[in-house]
């Protein structure tokens, strides 16, 4: 399983060797998750209360356009050349061995690297916006002038973006997501809450994007500042030209994974439009955004696995890895049943309180349908976290381009059928198969055999039962808001028990009883 990690990476002087320290990494990945998700939950609680006003305001149509924007802005975030990811897989494994000399190198040279290519891409998006407003998604023609000085303004944001994927690499490696989290969470949140209230004062796009790349070099100056507390050798610019190669080999890989993946995950964003309306997006928009509430978990821990599985790779040790991976899939596999249940129920009441009666209506059967592809996703984020750090990412990006294709066919037909449910059907199908295909990746690229299902399968599989039991009583039958709650209270009570009595191992209920105990100690306890 354990590669030459270090084959590709010119050598610095005297470069110690130092056994990697393991203990105590799962706390270390849970902590960091907890964090990450805590600031992730800020987010999205900000979006909550400030999306509605933003729906309100701008009405279906310039909202869909709002959501299109995004869509295509996401495409363009391999500006650095996926410089973030590499600087931390590489800087974890300087670190792993105690090299900081290495560790701060590799940091700055990654930083010049993706300060030339997130440049040249932000010019190049001020050069072709009118062009792809126009020739490329053929918007209405009242809606060319806004939609091509939004994407130029935002173009603006993208350098300082990519210096901060880069700057932050010292808390990444050392498991700081508090630090990292309180920076990146903050900006994030300060920037949804002043969408709504720019558009109010009428300060129009021009004014929101102006604040959103404002927003973003202030964040890439503190997350330098920090990072130099934890790394003073970042203090001294050392920027190695023969590191440009590796960290652009292993970044590359990185961008073609994420860029095939956003190609065939928004695919249907793009179809939408084209074959039913605007307002069809917005209401798939609204269903998307409801799913995605599954999400902030896994990213949170794939933010906190990627480095701590390019440390412990290093190690000769398999045992931490093992158990590292094998905790990330049972602990997924746990929550996410009962979160998912949670979503399904509360869908129809909650979208027509938050977006209004028109969603309710159209947005809540695709939600459903949605959130189980959403499930196989979170699932998906443990074996592709792992291939990220074993440098595999073009396999994802292999996976993902096999699914292009079948996908887009298969989500125009159903689109043309059946709308913004057809395409939930269809983003949903090709979800489960790219699980399957990553987990089949994994287990081939290393001896990590490990199966997502608990050994005593009958025992979760009842509790699995409880909390579709429930679903469906409160889908077929007109329940009142009393009741609904209850009900849905008592199929998550018999879940829980089930798990812990018949399916938790001892160390497992032993290690979350200690943490329950003492939450805050657990949460603010040593990072370092």
């Amino acid at each position: 399983m354990n590669e030459a990690t270090h084959s590709e990476i010119p050598a610095m002087k005297e470069t110690p060797t130092i056994a990697v320290q393991t203990v105590g990494m799962t706390t270390k990945v849970v902590r960091g998750s907890l964090w990450t998700f805590g600031g992730q939950g800020v987010v999205l609680i900000a979006s909550l209360i400030a999306t509605p006003f933003t729906i309100r305001l701008l009405g279906p149509e310039a909202y869909g356009l709002l959501a299109l924007v995004n869509v295509l802005l996401g495409y363009l975030a391999f500006a650095d050349l996926g410089m973030g990811l590499a600087s931390t897989q590489l800087g974890s494994e300087a670190h792993a061995l105690g090299d900081n000399l290495r560790e701060a190198t590799i940091t700055w040279t990654a930083l010049f690297a993706g300060l030339i290519s997130s440049t040249a891409v932000a010019v190049a998006l001020l050069i072709s916006s009118k062009f792809l407003v126009e020739q490329v998604l053929r918007l209405p023609a009242h809606l060319h002038d806004i939609a091509t000085v939004g994407l130029r303004l935002l173009a603006l944001a993208f350098v300082a973006r990519s210096a901060s994927g880069v700057l932050n690499t010292p808390q990444l490696v050392r498991l700081r997501m508090d630090l990292n989290t309180v920076i990146n969470s903050g900006a994030n949140t300060l920037q949804i809450i002043l969408v709504p209230i720019v558009f109010f004062l009428q300060g129009g796009l021009t004014g929101v994007i102006a604040a959103i790349a404002a927003i973003a070099v202030v964040a890439a100056l503190i997350n330098f500042a920090v990072s130099i507390r934890l790394q003073p050798l970042l203090l001294t610019t050392r920027i190695d030209l023969s590191l440009i190669r590796p960290l652009v080999r292993l970044g590359s890989t990185v961008i073609a994974g994420y860029l095939s993946g956003l190609l065939v995950a928004n695919s249907e964003k793009l179809i939408l439009p084209r074959l039913t309306s605007v307002t069809t997006l917005a209401h798939y928009s609204v269903a998307f955004t409801l799913a995605s509430l599954l999400l902030p978990v896994p990213i949170a821990l794939g933010g906190s696995l990627i480095p701590a599985f390019s440390r412990l790779k290093v190690s000769t040790d398999e045992a931490p890895l093992r158990q590292l991976y094998a905790t990330a899939l049972r602990g997924s596999l746990f929550w996410v049943v009962p979160a998912a249940f949670v979503i399904c129920v509360a869908a129809r009441p909650f979208i027509t309180v938050w977006a209004g009666s028109e969603y309710g209506r159209e947005s809540t059967l695709p939600s459903y349908i949605l959130v189980v592809g959403m499930v196989f996703s979170v699932m998906a984020y443990v074996p592709s976290s792992y291939l990220l750090a074993l440098r595999k990412a073009h396999l994802i990006a292999a996976c993902s381009l096999v699914e292009l294709v079948p996908y887009v066919l298969c989500a125009v037909v159903l689109i043309r059928r059946f709308g913004a449910a057809g395409a939930a059907v269809a983003w949903s199908i090709r979800v489960i198969i790219d699980a399957v295909l990553l987990f089949g990746l994994a287990k081939r690229m290393s001896r990590l055999t490990f199966s997502p299902l608990p050994k005593n399968r009958l025992s979760y599989a009842s509790a699995v039962i409880a909390v579709l039991a429930g679903f469906t009583a409160i889908s077929l039958n007109k329940l009142s808001g009393v009741t609904t709650v209850i009900v849905a209270v008592m199929s998550l009570i018999m879940y829980g028990g089930l798990l812990w009595m018949r399916v938790l191992t001892r160390e497992e209920r032993a290690w979350l009883s200690q943490a329950l105990r003492s939450p805050l100690n657990f949460i603010f306890g040593s990072s370092h």
